[in-house]
C-alpha cells in the first residue's frame, strides 16, 4: 500500500509539473501575442501620424476634420450613391478624411469687377486611400473614377447638407463648425445644384493601393446662380496628377 501511494504521488507530481509547464508556456505565448499586438498597433499609429504629416503643407495649420455623417445621410436611400457606397469599401475607397481648410489666393483668368460676381469662401481637402479594385490599366486608377471623385467633392464644397449640431438655431450646412459655400454666400436654401461643365487635365497616372490628397477651392460665385471651382488630386510627392475646373448651376426648385 505504501509503495502504491508513493507511485501515485510521483505520477501526480509529474502530471502537475506538465500542467504547470503548459500553463507557463501558454502565458508566455499570450504575453508574446499581447506584446506583438501592442507593437503593431503602435506602428500603425505612427504610420497614420506620419502619413497625415505628409499632407500638412497642403492642409495648413488651421485645417479642421469634418464629421459629415455620410452614413446617416445615405441610410434612407433605396439606391446607392456612386462614390460613397458603390466605390467605397475594401479594395476601393478604403479610408477618407475630409478637412475644412483656410482658403488661399486663387489664380483666376477673370476679374471680380464684373457685376454680381463675388469671391468664393470655401476650401476643403480630403486625404483618401484607395485599393486596387478601381483600376483602368493594371495597377492604375480609372480616369472615370477620378473624375467622379472630383465631381463629388466639388459638389460637397458647394452644397453640403450637414446635420444640425448643438442647437436648432445653427445653420444646417455647418458641419463641425464650418460652413460650405451655400451657407457662406447665403444662396437659396431650397435650390438644387447640377454640374454644368467640368474641364479635366490628366497629368500623371494615379497608382492603385496609394494615398492621395483631393483639394477643392471655390473660385467665385456669379449672380448667385453659377459657382466656379478649382480642384486637383495630389500624390505624396506633391505632384498634381489631375486638375479640374468645374462649374455648378444653382437651380431653384
Amino acid at each position: 500500500m505504501a509503495f502504491r501511494l508513493c507511485s501515485l504521488s510521483r505520477r501526480f507530481a509529474a502530471h502537475a509539473q506538465q500542467v504547470l509547464r503548459k500553463e507557463a508556456g501558454f502565458e508566455f505565448r499570450a504575453s508574446c501575442i499581447a506584446i506583438t499586438a501592442g507593437i503593431s498597433a503602435g506602428w500603425w499609429m505612427q504610420q497614420a501620424a506620419r502619413a497625415e504629416g505628409i499632407w500638412t503643407p497642403h492642409l495648413g495649420e488651421e485645417a479642421k476634420l469634418l464629421n459629415l455623417q455620410r452614413e446617416m445621410a445615405l441610410r434612407d436611400r433605396h439606391d446607392k450613391q456612386f462614390v460613397w457606397q458603390t466605390c467605397s469599401g475594401q479594395g476601393k475607397i478604403e479610408d477618407c478624411r475630409i478637412y475644412h481648410c483656410k482658403r488661399e489666393e486663387v489664380d483666376r483668368e477673370v476679374s471680380l469687377d464684373a457685376p454680381e460676381m463675388v469671391e468664393g469662401k470655401t476650401r476643403i481637402c480630403a486625404v483618401m486611400r484607395v485599393g486596387d479594385e478601381l483600376n483602368g490599366h493594371p495597377g492604375l486608377l480609372h480616369g472615370g473614377f477620378t473624375a467622379a471623385v472630383l465631381d463629388d467633392f466639388t459638389g460637397l464644397a458647394t452644397w453640403q447638407l450637414g446635420k444640425r449640431r448643438h442647437s436648432e438655431a445653427l445653420p444646417p450646412t455647418w458641419v463641425g463648425g464650418k460652413a460650405m459655400e451655400k451657407q457662406a454666400q447665403a444662396l437659396d436654401k431650397d435650390a438644387a445644384i447640377f454640374t454644368a461643365h467640368m474641364d479635366l487635365s490628366y497629368r500623371r497616372p494615379l497608382k492603385a493601393k496609394s494615398e492621395y490628397l483631393v483639394e477643392v477651392c471655390v473660385d467665385r460665385v456669379e449672380r448667385q446662380k453659377k459657382v466656379f471651382l478649382n480642384a486637383a488630386i495630389y500624390d505624396k510627392d506633391s505632384h498634381a496628377c489631375v486638375k479640374a475646373k468645374v462649374l455648378y448651376i444653382v437651380k431653384k426648385k
